[in-house]
């Protein structure tokens, strides 16, 4: 079971899988993009491993949200080619959210 098991504290959100824009289950691992179901919402990051889960603030300085980011890919051993493909949706997250619009 994943540290992210409770889904019931994210009803008023959506919540996608960075890769696959699949929504999530209570036991997925990886890396989500999650928004409030409200107009003028932000895009954020939800970072999920086996035993704890961190929300990434995109609203916060980016050079701090991406050190975070990058963190995350290595401690959990992503390959080069998947370390680049996040590393791409991160700055399109990250454009999104400056043009305020939501994940599409």
């Amino acid at each position: 079971m994943s540290a992210f098991s409770n889904l019931n504290d994210f009803s008023n959100y959506q919540i996608r899988n960075l890769k696959t824009d699949k929504s999530i289950d209570s036991s997925a691992e990886g890396l989500y993009v999650f928004w409030p179901m409200s107009e003028h919402s932000y895009n954020h990051l939800l970072l999920i491993e086996k035993d704890s889960f961190q929300i990434i603030n995109m609203r916060k300085p980016l050079e701090e949200n991406l050190s975070l980011f990058i963190s995350f890919l290595k401690r959990n051993n992503y390959t080069k080619d998947d370390i680049f493909f996040y590393l791409e949706r991160f700055i399109y997250l990250a454009e999104l959210n400056r043009h305020g619009r939501i994940w599409d």
